[in-house]
């Protein structure tokens, strides 16, 4: 299967998937796209994706606008209604959703990075915060 990130999908849409697959002379049945938890699913390039068929890969980082997600709150149920709401609106995706969660937590360069040591502070304190 091959699929594609395209700059900026899914916001505000589609369009730049589109015009990959234009300029490649194929179509990408996979669109990948980066996504934080500010936003519980996106609109318009949701329902781009699913009116063309097309299934979903998301990196799917654990940060809210500069802030990360602090896994304990997870568990804790902070989170719950939010959860929801994404669990809810990917499954109502009439193709497949594949998540990377906190993609390349193993890094430096992301707040949920086991190494990261940027302006916000550190990163997760332990690899004990992704098990339970």
């Amino acid at each position: 299967m091959w699929g594609g990130y395209a700059s900026t999908q899914p916001y505000p849409d589609c369009t730049a998937h589109f015009e990959l697959e234009r300029l490649l002379g194929v179509r990408l049945q996979w669109m990948s796209w980066f996504f934080n938890w500010s936003v519980p699913w996106p609109t318009v390039g949701g329902q781009q994706a699913a009116d063309g068929g097309y299934d979903i890969l998301l990196a799917w980082q654990p940060r809210l606008d500069r802030r990360r997600v602090i896994f304990a709150d997870v568990l804790a149920g902070e989170y719950d209604d939010y959860l929801t709401r994404f669990f809810t609106m990917a499954a109502a995706h009439p193709g497949q959703v594949m998540i990377r969660l906190a993609h390349e937590m193993n890094g430096t360069g992301y707040p949920w990075a086991l190494g990261y040591r940027g302006e916000n502070g550190s990163g997760v304190s332990s690899t004990t915060e992704f098990v339970d």
